[in-house]
């Protein structure tokens, strides 16, 4: 028999009065006529996920987010009995088992799964173990390159990432501007490529975020007054937290600020320079 798990375009064998019947490798897979295309004929080739429910094999038109041999990212709605159940786009959630979650998974979180079909139980299950399906490879990416990155691992060094749905990355914790969590989708830029190997950051190139930084410090100001509690003995986790950015940055597009006289900086603080009268 056929295994399922699989978006597939197969054709229309027949339409009955009360439901439809796709050809699957020889297999009839059944599509209720609420989800078969108003213009289908016999013959016609459609595209539908085929499911498995309660050991038989049926033909759905929504598209799951995922699929076997894929990679897609979903939520977890709920935990149960050491089990997680994500959506994945389809009227039921689909269950990952305690066996399959890399790390314990908590309800609310996104995370990266692929799908499997389980021989034992006949069934789907998705799993959160992907090293056969993310590539290390930096084929195609640039220094400076916008990605967009999901959080997978987290160590004392940083994350371990996966870039574009795709490639694995690592984010140093040091290319940190704010507070992250595992399952986090962020944008980031490719900070450097080692071989195989990306290094991502969540700050564009040096001059580009100084200049982003200079501006989020002016707009801060004129938000607050002209004067923020903020300076460059400021430790670097409050700056990170309020400005969303590196103390090294901040300093950087404080020194620019100051030498144009735009700020003035005191013991305390930072505040606007009175703009003189012509």
């Amino acid at each position: 028999m056929p295994e399922p798990g699989k978006i597939v375009k197969i054709p229309v064998q027949r339409i009955e009065r009360e439901i439809s019947i796709l050809d699957y490798q020889g297999i009839e897979v059944p599509l209720t006529l609420a989800e078969l295309p108003s213009s289908a004929e016999e013959g016609d080739l459609i595209e539908v996920f085929i499911n498995m429910v309660n050991g038989e094999l049926v033909a759905t038109s929504k598209l799951p987010d995922v699929q076997v041999g894929g990679v897609g990212r979903v939520k977890v709605n709920h935990i149960g009995n050491r089990l997680a159940f994500a959506n994945i786009g389809l009227e039921r959630d689909f269950v990952i088992p305690e066996d399959y979650q890399l790390f314990p998974l908590r309800a609310g979180q996104f995370c990266h799964v692929t799908m499997i079909y389980d021989h034992r139980k006949d069934q789907l299950i998705l799993t959160t173990k992907l090293d056969d399906l993310i590539q290390r490879s930096s084929d195609g990416y640039q220094v400076n390159d916008p990605v967009e990155i999901d959080i997978w691992m987290m160590d004392k060094a940083g994350s371990r990432v996966i870039v574009d749905n795709e490639r694995w990355g690592f984010l140093p914790n040091n290319e940190c501007i704010f507070q992250i969590k595992k399952g986090d989708h962020l944008k980031a830029w490719i900070k450097e490529v080692k071989g195989k190997n990306l290094i991502v950051s969540l700050q564009e190139e040096e001059s580009t975020r100084v200049e982003q930084a200079k501006a989020r410090i002016l707009a801060m100001l004129e938000q607050h007054n002209g004067y923020i509690r903020l300076n460059d003995k400021t430790p670097p986790d409050e700056i990170q937290l309020r400005l969303r950015m590196s103390k090294k940055t901040f300093k950087k597009a404080l020194g620019m600020l100051m030498k144009a006289g735009k700020v003035i900086q005191t013991p305390r603080a930072i505040k606007l320079a009175k703009k003189t009268e012509s």
